[in-house]
């Protein structure tokens, strides 16, 4: 390991090389942590506002079934109702897989 010499404040101090590395990969890795961290927040906000608009989705479908009489049009809804579920089932593991992998993935250093 090499060392050098450094002027502070007209003092002599001598800084290890490895040191200085380290610090430097310790400050990338924490910015690179708290991006993943952030991404992976973003996954699952966005998991859950596509779920939230999905459910306000069935709500409106049912209270319109529930209203109406016609047999063709509550088998209609209720098919809806059960892709719907079926889209929000997707989302919602499609967001948390999103989310999990972002712990997985690396920056390069």
């Amino acid at each position: 390991m090499a060392r050098k010499k450094a002027k502070v404040r007209g003092a002599d101090v001598e800084i290890d090389e490895a040191d200085v590395e380290a610090a430097e990969r310790s400050f990338m890795d924490d910015a690179a942590d708290d991006d993943r961290a952030r991404t992976k927040g973003q996954h699952v906000d966005d998991g859950l506002k596509a779920a939230k608009e999905m459910v306000a989705r069935m709500t409106r479908g049912i209270a319109y079934a529930s209203a109406v009489h016609d047999l063709e049009v509550k088998l209609t809804v209720l098919n809806e109702i059960a892709d719907t579920a079926s889209a929000i089932t997707d989302d919602a593991r499609r967001a948390i897989r999103n989310a999990r992998s972002e712990t997985r993935n690396g920056q390069p250093t």
